[in-house]
């Protein structure tokens, strides 16, 4: 009995051992396991920290290259807008300088020139004697826009103004403040109204005569518009003081082209190169600062075409308009405006052009 109860004790310490060790054992393991667990996630934590850091350096890598980029372009802006400034500044004195010296070149070249303006009512043929007027006038900066020429009487009874004639004068009239050269004499500008209405035939007929002298202007003109007028009974001598110099064309760049009336100016100069009378037809395209691009392009090449004259020979102009004066818009410098107007005007009395003004040297 002693021995069973000692070898049961024995089992029993046994038992316990075991299940002692077993504990530990798992105990072990689960203490490894949270160890494990515990540097696993340290060393996620630490890779974490590490991108984390990464991505700040580099973000801030960016921001540095980014700024830098910034800087630069700036600095690239600046610099590009002070040359533009200066570029447009040099541009801008080059144009007061060509500017001067083609007033100076046209007021030494004016002989009392007689230019006749051609064009479809409301197409602006009186906004460009204002606009002619008040560019050359320029020559005095405190010079104001005077409207010797009714601007928007295309639209109003057109007969009343049949005809017009601007000249130097006593104040008010054409150029009345430009100082000229002694022995010269300004322009003149006979503006032709009432042509839309006429006939093909008498048009080429009309203008031909009055452009070579043929016709009395003053005494004549009126009695010839009509229709009925029998102008092919007119056998005259052509007289220096009556004819013209030059025949301008007038249309807006914002209408139809007038073609019929073009039709007849271009009749007109086959006749004028017959009769070696010398007048050269030109034209003028006016409003294209308010017409589309393809407008002024439509006009430009219907212009050519049915005119029959050279490129050089067309002008585009913006005119002078009642709105313009109205926001004083005439008393602001525009010195694109004023070397155009300069140009065409110094063409149709000089009949050549400035090399300053245009590289095309061929005759015109």
């Amino acid at each position: 009995m002693g021995q069973d109860a000692s070898r049961v004790k024995e089992l029993e310490i046994e038992k316990i051992k075991q299940e002692t060790k077993l504990e530990n054992e798992k105990r072990m393991r689960e203490e490894a396991q949270r160890k494990e667990e515990a540097e696993k996630k340290e060393e996620e934590r630490r890779r974490e920290e590490s991108r984390l850091k990464e991505e700040a350096r580099r973000q801030e890598e960016e921001k540095r290259k980014e700024e830098s980029s910034l800087r630069e372009e700036a600095n690239r802006q600046e610099k590009e807008k002070r040359q533009e400034e200066k570029c447009k500044k040099e541009a801008r004195l080059k144009l007061q300088t060509e500017i001067k010296e083609l007033r100076k070149e046209l007021l030494s070249s004016v002989q009392g020139q007689k230019i006749l303006l051609i064009g479809g009512d409301g197409h602006g043929k009186s906004s460009l004697i204002n606009t002619f007027n008040h560019v050359v006038r320029l020559q005095n900066p405190q010079a104001k826009f005077q409207e010797i020429a009714k601007m928007g009487a295309g639209y109003g009874d057109t007969k009343t103004f049949t005809f017009r004639y601007y000249h130097k004068g006593p104040p008010g009239s054409l150029f009345d403040d430009v100082v000229i050269p002694d022995g010269k004499e300004l322009p003149h500008f006979q503006d032709l109204c009432g042509m839309s209405e006429a006939s093909q035939v008498h048009a080429v007929k009309l203008i031909f005569l009055l452009a070579t002298g043929k016709i009395d202007d003053h005494k004549d003109l009126r009695t010839h518009m009509d229709p009925k007028s029998d102008l092919d009974k007119i056998d005259r001598q052509a007289r220096n003081d009556r004819r013209c110099w030059s025949v301008l064309f007038v249309a807006s760049a914002m209408h139809e082209f007038p073609t019929r009336l073009a039709d007849a100016v271009r009749e007109a100069s086959e006749q004028f190169q017959a009769d070696k009378s010398g007048v050269k037809v030109f034209c003028v395209l006016t409003n294209v600062d308010r017409a589309t691009s393809d407008s002024v392009d439509e006009a430009f090449e219907a212009a050519a075409h049915s005119l029959n004259i050279f490129e050089l020979r067309i002008f585009k102009i913006s005119n002078y308009t009642p709105a313009d004066v109205r926001r004083n818009l005439t008393t602001v410098p525009n010195l694109e405006r004023e070397a155009a107007v300069l140009h065409a005007l110094y063409t149709m009395v000089q009949n050549s052009y400035l090399p300053a003004f245009s590289n095309e040297l061929n005759e015109i």
